[in-house]
């Protein structure tokens, strides 16, 4: 995944030369569009494709949405940062993007200043989408999680090797808990895990076969040592900065 700010006819030729040996390397594009009209600007250069991935969905139009879902373009949002972006820069387009059949996923952006926590990213999703929609395009707890999960795969291109518990796949999981007091008494564990879960809940991680967290505990690293190391290097580039 090769990510890009598409912005001026410098880094569209830059990408022109970029793309040609990205396909030759099997790599994918992400870029992240922060203006008006790019949409158009990539298509006109012949840049859309299957394999490009586009960031924060705000401002786009039906024409473009159109092109999106006939190109097999996937778009990806990132509620937690984009809800905190002024009205004037545009709204996340969920309801229109699917109502256009573009392929979607969500993300996290800027991992360094807001909260990474996923299940979060699930619940400004759901609410703000339920706020400025309604049930006019219904979007229920159990797609969230698809978005969260197999969706994600999917816009990657990595569906055939992860993303949902299939024999044959990755054993990628997370256990949750659900007899906490925060999720109990649980009806409908996508509700549940859209609604209620925390990252304290997760008790068990497995990424690729190998067991990163059980009973709530990483098995694979010094959590104190890593959070000095974030702090000393947090206290060094404040430095830095000051100087």
């Amino acid at each position: 995944m090769i990510r890009t700010h598409c912005v001026g006819i410098f880094r569209l030729k830059l990408l022109a030369r970029s793309g040609r040996k990205l396909g030759l390397l099997g790599c994918r594009l992400r870029c992240i569009l922060l203006a008006p009209v790019l949409i158009m600007l990539l298509e006109k250069n012949g840049f859309l494709g299957a394999d490009v991935q586009l960031v924060h969905p705000l401002l786009t139009t039906a024409e473009e949405r159109k092109i999106l879902h006939a190109r097999g373009v996937s778009y990806s949002m990132s509620p937690v940062g984009e809800s905190q972006r002024p009205a004037s820069a545009g709204v996340i387009q969920l309801a229109e993007l699917l109502e256009a059949g573009v392929k979607v996923s969500m993300s996290i952006d800027l991992t360094g200043t807001y909260n990474v926590d996923f299940f979060q990213c699930m619940r400004f999703l759901y609410h703000l989408h339920r706020h400025r929609v309604g049930n006019r395009i219904p979007l229920t707890a159990k797609r969230l999680v698809q978005l969260a999960t197999l969706d994600g795969a999917v816009d990657l291109g990595i569906a055939n090797r992860t993303g949902s518990l299939t024999p044959g796949k990755r054993a990628d999981l997370i256990l949750v808990r659900t007899g906490d007091i925060n999720m109990a008494p649980m009806a409908d564990p996508y509700e549940a895990l859209v609604n209620l879960a925390q990252p304290r809940n997760v008790d068990t991680v497995i990424a690729d076969g190998r067991v990163l967290q059980r009973g709530g505990q990483f098995t694979r690293l010094d959590y104190q040592e890593v959070l000095r190391e974030a702090i000393d290097a947090g206290k060094a580039l404040r430095a830095r900065g000051a100087g």
